[in-house]
């Protein structure tokens, strides 16, 4: 079964990258996580993550490279 994000879309790691780069920017390290992970499993790759979870991992690299 698809896990969907909240904007509707597919929890996969390419919608994953784009919400990161909108969100912290293309230079992120929470950015940058997401990618080599795409390079790594795939654009369509699923994410079973709960969405709240794993924003919070992605919002904690972020601010914790601001420091």
């Amino acid at each position: 079964m698809q896990t969907m994000l909240s904007t509707g879309e597919p929890s996969t790691l390419g919608n994953w990258y784009k919400l990161c780069k909108g969100i912290f920017g293309e230079e992120s390290k929470a950015t940058l996580f997401i990618k080599e992970k795409m390079d790594e499993e795939g654009e369509g790759a699923n994410v079973v993550a709960e969405e709240s979870q794993l924003l919070t991992i992605l919002g904690k690299m972020h601010l914790n490279e601001q420091e």
